[in-house]
């Protein structure tokens, strides 16, 4: 209803909108919270009527781009903002729309990240991840944010720039907030584990694997002293511990470290967990690759019927692969 027409501006007041709505209420319909037309032909004419062209089609986008965004950061402008402007070609302020750090939040989120991902693309070579969040982040950090809020920002930030392939951008924003974060609790705040981990994940794609191992076994010693040492969170630490020593082919610390995190998962889980079924097929790869098959196929015959077939190496490579996100 932003777009203008002959008999309707955005400027009219709301009470006159709601008259227009009331006449058209029997040919819209809801959708999680949206209004859509009902009739298809409608629709059509609709558009036909005022976005014929594509220059109506353009200008109606950049009213609706002027709208969102003045609105305050929330999904529905994470949702709407980008798309319009990537759909509009305003690769200006698509870069803006992207660095503002509190939209941000609602764009890097499990639901919408590859959305994330897909705009970057779309604005190729004309600006660089890495060095625009740099320029935001120093800025935010300019304005004098409480610690929590600024380490929250470099975390999620440097997490997507990892995923970008951002490595020395990530690096360095994850450790300002791994310091801060070890400023703000010490060694006790559970989420050391996790940058600990994700500064372990950047390193080995960078190829510094020792420095690597030094983070991931950081973040088991962390865990085991928070929770002990048979706890749920212990054994995925230990799992992206041994999957990286899996891959650099030290076999026999791999298999301890799966074995430990077998251990733990099966007290708690059961024996038939999907989760406990996946490090036992982990453990049978990695003797596996070891050269010891007969060892390898009594593991994995050790493994529940149902699951075996799903799990098994060579149908599911993520299972044995680092950085083993299909195993948290």
């Amino acid at each position: 209803m932003l777009v203008e027409g002959p008999s309707i501006k955005i400027t009219e007041s709301k009470s006159d909108l709601f008259l227009v709505l009331r006449q058209l209420r029997p040919y819209l319909l809801s959708r999680a919270g949206l209004r859509d037309y009902y009739h298809r032909n409608l629709s059509k004419a609709v558009r036909e009527r005022y976005l014929g062209s594509e220059e109506q089609q353009r200008q109606a986008r950049t009213r609706l781009a002027d709208y969102f965004e003045c609105q305050p950061a929330g999904p529905r402008k994470a949702d709407e903002l980008p798309w319009l402007l990537e759909r509009s070609q305003e690769w200006q302020r698509l870069q803006r729309c992207l660095v503002d750090l509190e939209l941000f939040l609602h764009l890097f989120t499990e639901q919408s990240k590859h959305e994330l991902f897909r705009y970057w693309s779309s604005l190729g070579d004309r600006f660089n991840p890495g060095v625009e969040y740099a320029a935001a982040m120093e800025a935010y950090e300019a304005s004098g944010p409480e610690d929590d809020e600024f380490s929250l920002r470099l975390e999620r930030v440097g997490l997507f720039l990892s995923n970008v392939a951002s490595y020395q951008a990530a690096e360095d924003m994850l450790r300002q907030a791994l310091a801060i974060r070890q400023q703000m609790d010490g060694l006790a705040d559970p989420s050391l584990a996790v940058l600990y981990t994700c500064l372990a994940e950047v390193l080995q794609a960078n190829h510094r694997l020792r420095d690597a191992e030094l983070f991931l076994r950081q973040a088991v010693n962390s865990l085991v002293k928070l929770h002990g040492e048979n706890h749920l969170d212990v054994a995925v630490s230990l799992n992206h511990l041994a999957l990286l020593f899996q891959s650099t082919q030290r076999y026999q610390e791999a298999e301890d470290l799966l074995l430990q995190a077998y251990t733990i998962d099966r007290e708690v889980h059961g024996p038939h967990h999907p989760l406990v079924v996946a490090r036992l097929i982990n453990l049978a790869g990695v003797v596996h690759a070891r050269g010891e098959l007969q060892d390898a196929e009594k593991i994995y015959l050790a493994a529940p019927t149902s699951r075996r077939r799903q799990n098994h190496p060579s149908r599911n490579r993520r299972c044995v692969e680092w950085p083993g996100d299909c195993l948290v």
